[in-house]
């Protein structure tokens, strides 16, 4: 059976992040985990940052088969969503911790912005809005999200079905949080 070669250099990279706690991820490191040489790297990727790339979209799509499995429950969504982002969470902090953090840190936004733009426009959320309206709800709902995610304690990890309950219930406009 032939290997995946790109899942299999981005297993590699995963482990060297949680194993090393490399603050500096590099390509030699990665190619040398592998057994592989630099231009088989080069092939599938231009650079760090396009291989997370590629690793968070896996991700997300991965979500996504799993939520359109379920039949595309939004609630589930959010859920999940929370699911994928706390198994990832030391691998993320690590790399946002690298050389690279800055450069992840906007994948990974663009990223989120587009799982929830697709989220939004399945489930036909926020219909009337102009496409200048729908850019700011979404980048609302990143932010929001993506600040949820950065306070997130993982030691409350049975929060998380009142947390995707309450930013479905936000997203879906049908509660304002109580004060």
């Amino acid at each position: 059976m032939p290997i995946d070669m790109k899942q299999y250099i981005a297993d590699a990279a995963e482990r060297l992040i949680e194993e090393k706690r490399a603050k500096k991820l590099t390509v030699t490191d990665i190619v040398e985990e592998c057994a592989i040489t630099r231009q088989t790297f080069y092939y599938h990727f231009e650079d760090i940052p396009d291989l997370i790339n590629w690793m968070l979209k896996q991700e997300f799509e991965k979500a996504t088969r799993e939520i359109n499995r379920s039949g595309g429950n939004l609630e589930y969504a959010m859920r999940r969503f929370l699911e994928t982002a706390m198994s990832k969470e030391v691998v993320m902090k690590r790399v946002l911790a690298t050389n690279y953090g800055d450069v992840i840190r906007q994948l990974l936004i663009q990223n989120m912005r587009a799982y929830l733009l697709q989220l939004i426009e399945e489930k036909r959320l926020f219909a009337d809005a102009t496409r200048l309206e729908l850019k700011v709800i979404v980048n609302y709902y990143v932010y929001a999200i993506a600040g949820v995610l950065n306070e997130w304690d993982s030691l409350k990890t049975e929060d998380i079905d009142k947390v995707a309950h309450q930013i479905y219930l936000l997203v879906t406009g049908k509660q304002y949080l109580s004060e």
